[in-house]
């Protein structure tokens, strides 16, 4: 692909949310939107928000829970989303470790209420740590790194 000078950048955050033995962690599909393909919780950050505060609401939003829950920021990346669509994302990386609580195994479906565009119905599950290749967009870029995080901070339980 040729540079990317001249195409809009956005603010962006991805999250990681994994179960407490760090074995899964939380990915979706849109089932109206098959080409979307399957994600973890994103998306933009707002004017006036931090990146923090983005990857909560997004988390909260996308999900419909996680509300309160700890997220740990571990990392910076630029995305070229040509393939896509005509732009960058400069994403800013996160990860969880949910509670049974917080996010029960059994799949579950949230509808995200858009105020202008259609509402967004996702379809969550927990995908295996040793499945990244089927995520999107650089999705998965990052997932070994925030598994060895979680892993080197005893944040896991065994």
């Amino acid at each position: 692909m040729p540079p990317a000078a001249g195409l809009p950048t956005k603010g962006k955050v991805a999250i990681y949310i994994f179960d407490p033995k760090l074995a899964h962690y939380i990915t979706f599909i849109q089932p109206r939107h098959a080409e979307a393909g399957r994600q973890v919780p994103a998306g933009t950050i707002e004017a006036g928000q931090t990146p923090p505060q983005a990857a909560a609401r997004e988390l909260q939003e996308e999900t419909g829970r996680g509300g309160g829950m700890s997220l740990f920021h571990f990392a910076d990346s630029i995305y070229d989303m040509r393939q896509y669509k005509p732009e960058i994302h400069l994403r800013s990386w996160f990860f969880g470790v949910a509670t049974p609580e917080e996010f029960p195994w059994e799949p579950w479906t949230h509808i995200e209420r858009q105020s202008v565009e259609a509402d967004i119905v996702a379809e969550f599950s927990w995908t295996r740590t040793s499945h990244r290749d089927e995520l999107v967009a650089g999705h998965g870029d990052l997932l070994p790194v925030a598994l060895h995080l979680a892993q080197a901070w005893g944040l896991g339980q065994s």
